[in-house]
C-alpha cells in the first residue's frame, strides 16, 4: 500500500466538502432508482401473470425471476425451475456485476419438482431445442446443471442501462420482449420435465 496520495487523491481533498456532498446526493440517487425500479418491477410482474407466469423480482439487488405454474410445486408453490434476468441496471448499482444483461433458465432448484439428475435434465432441454434455438441458447461458460440454457444482451451496454433507469419504459419494454423470447423454450422446459422429472 502506498503512503503518498496520488494526483486523484490530491484533487479529492482540494474538493473534500463537494465531494462529501456529492456522495451524499449520489446515496439519495441510488434510493430514488431503487423506488423507480421496484415500481416498474411491479408492473412488469402484472404483466407476467396475465403471460400466465408467476414471478418474484429484487430492485435492490436487480433481478427478475418468472416461471410457468407447471414449473412450481406442488405444496409450496416455489419454483423449481425458472427464468431469470439480471444486471439490467448500470454498473455501481446494487450487486450488478456483469457487462450486459442475461437471461438465463435457472434449474439449481430442480430437485423441488424430483428432479433427481440435473445435468440429465439439462441436457434434455438442450436436446429439445430445435438446432437455431439452441445455437441461439447455448451459453458456453455456463454450467449445464444450474443455468441450461441462457441469453446474453451484449448489444445492451452501461449507457443503455443507464438510460432505463431515467426511461424505466424503455427496461419495461426490454423485460416484456424477454419475457416473450423465453417462450421459445418454454416446450423443451416441459418435455424436459416429462422425460427426466416427476419418474
Amino acid at each position: 500500500m502506498s503512503h503518498r496520495y496520488t494526483d486523484v487523491d490530491r484533487m479529492i481533498l482540494s474538493r473534500w466538502t463537494e465531494v462529501v456532498g456529492l456522495r451524499g446526493a449520489f446515496d439519495e440517487l441510488l434510493e430514488r432508482m431503487r423506488d423507480v425500479l421496484e415500481d416498474s418491477l411491479a408492473k412488469l410482474a402484472a404483466h407476467a401473470q396475465e403471460l400466465g407466469y408467476s414471478c418474484d423480482h429484487d430492485a435492490k439487488n436487480p433481478s427478475f425471476r418468472f416461471w410457468k405454474k407447471e414449473w412450481e410445486t406442488k405444496t409450496w408453490k416455489a419454483p423449481g425451475v425458472s427464468l431469470l434476468v439480471k444486471d439490467f441496471a448500470p454498473m455501481a448499482y446494487g450487486r450488478v456485476r456483469d457487462d450486459h444483461p442475461w437471461m438465463y433458465l435457472d434449474i439449481q432448484e430442480a430437485g423441488k419438482i424430483k428432479v433427481k439428475d440435473r445435468l440429465a435434465f439439462g441436457q434434455a432441454i438442450r436436446s429439445a431445442l430445435d438446432a437455431p434455438l439452441r445455437a441461439k441458447w447455448e451459453v458456453a461458460d455456463a454450467a449445464i446443471e444450474d443455468f441450461a440454457v441462457g441469453v446474453i444482451s451484449r448489444e445492451i451496454d452501461d449507457a443503455e442501462r443507464l438510460r432505463w433507469m431515467s426511461e424505466p419504459q424503455e427496461l419495461q419494454r426490454f423485460m416484456l420482449a424477454r419475457m416473450d423470447e423465453a417462450q421459445e423454450i418454454v416446450p423443451a422446459v416441459n418435455v424436459a420435465i416429462e422425460q427426466v422429472g416427476r419418474r
